[in-house]
């Protein structure tokens, strides 16, 4: 059963945002005279809405410019805020170091490869996307992941990757890529550390699986 607005608004107060289902957290951000964009929009998951234009909101029945710009607003705001929550990860000791450093990549509908340059103590020098789209052995070239640390004077790297669809089962792509980004690493001198793939709240070590 759906709560008026006024129950949301007790809810939030009472128990926080924590408590509320992202229908309600549509109803607060859109307003009871918008019922039925409210419908609509929380039968999308929320990476999906994260990666809409202004004219895709507006496409939503019920919703006019002024919403379409303030959802669109707010979604690249939580997109800034999870970007800048990962710069909170500043070494590398662990594989879960690794999966918040690249968190974010969950809410890209995109599979998307980002390398971590990491120092002689693991700590992070910078981080760079690489590639969008579908990724197989030869699109991530070693040359490229590699230039960069060759230029940063990098002893290490973490690469990573998303899977949209929420499944972090390795594929044999997945593990071909690794193995020859591993051994290009070993003759350049830049150490591949793991490569993390990110899914839905979940991700797998591909180190911790035996495939480096």
């Amino acid at each position: 059963m759906k709560k008026s607005m006024n129950e949301v608004k007790e809810t939030m107060v009472k128990y926080g945002a924590d408590s509320l289902s992202f229908h309600d957290l549509l109803l607060l951000l859109i307003g009871k005279e918008n019922q039925e964009a409210v419908n609509v929009l929380a039968t999308y998951q929320v990476k999906a809405l994260m990666n809409f234009s202004v004219n895709q909101f507006q496409e939503v029945p019920g919703v006019g410019k002024a919403i379409a710009e303030r959802l669109y607003t707010v979604m690249q705001l939580t997109s800034k805020a999870m970007v800048e929550h990962s710069k909170n990860v500043q070494v590398i000791r662990t594989p879960e170091d690794s999966y918040h450093l690249f968190k974010y990549l969950t809410y890209k509908q995109q599979e998307t490869f980002c390398v971590a340059y990491l120092d002689t103590k693991n700590k992070v020098i910078a981080k760079r996307e690489m590639t969008k789209g579908t990724l197989n052995s030869s699109y991530v070239h070693p040359r490229e992941v590699f230039k960069v640390g060759v230029e940063l004077s990098a002893a290490s790297v973490v690469v990573c990757h998303n899977h949209p669809s929420g499944d972090v089962t390795i594929s044999d792509q997945d593990r071909d890529m690794t193995k020859r980004l591993f051994q290009a690493g070993k003759i350049i001198g830049i150490e591949v550390l793991d490569h993390i793939i990110v899914g839905d709240k979940v991700f797998v070590s591909l180190k911790e699986q035996g495939v480096i």
